[in-house]
């Protein structure tokens, strides 16, 4: 059987847009801090005890450090985003760190919803006029991806703010034939 993966990711970068309305204690936009392998020196002598010569060329290790909300780049909100519990408050909400990987990878069906404009809604009727429009029934654990082409405002201010949005509704209607995730 052949598998079939494909990137969909936007990069984490320094100072890229992402949503800045969360407040000044969240670091929006991400910022990251580079340290150098000159500086790296300083952080094998401590964590190692080594020298300077002992070290390939002299130099330690580079590091990066991230600062950033998770709303940055590709991501995943967690149920825990949404809500503290789930199954009616039966269950405590997964965080982000306690979402299986398994998730996010495994058959899934690509919905065409390219007319939608901005803001506006995407629904229930929807969602099930794209699945029929494909002659497709969402099975339980699909991964359910929503075609906006809003990636294609990446690096600008309307990537933030020009996308039709995802209703209630609609979610309902896959998480109750068991899909687990979804993406726009």
């Amino acid at each position: 059987m052949t598998v079939r993966l494909v990137d969909l990711t936007i990069p984490i970068e320094h100072g890229a847009a992402s949503e800045p309305f969360f407040g000044s204690e969240f670091e929006s936009p991400p910022r990251i801090e580079y340290f150098s392998h000159e500086d790296g020196i300083k952080l094998n002598q401590t964590l190692f005890d080594c020298q300077p010569e002992e070290l390939p060329g002299g130099l330690g290790h580079a590091v990066e450090n991230i600062h950033s909300v998770v709303h940055s780049g590709t991501h995943c909100d967690a149920p825990w985003h949404y809500s503290p519990t789930t199954e009616g408050g039966k269950i405590r909400s997964m965080t982000i760190d306690e979402v299986p990987v398994d998730w996010f990878y495994g058959p899934g069906v690509i919905l065409d919803l390219t007319h939608k404009q901005p803001e506006e809604p995407i629904t229930d009727t929807d969602v099930a006029a794209a699945l029929d429009k494909l002659g497709y029934k969402v099975k339980e654990h699909d991964i359910v991806l929503f075609r906006t082409d809003r990636y294609k405002l990446w690096g600008t201010e309307a990537y933030l703010t020009d996308f039709p949005g995802i209703v209630p509704s609609a979610a309902k209607y896959l998480i109750n034939r068991g899909v687990k995730v979804m993406g726009i």
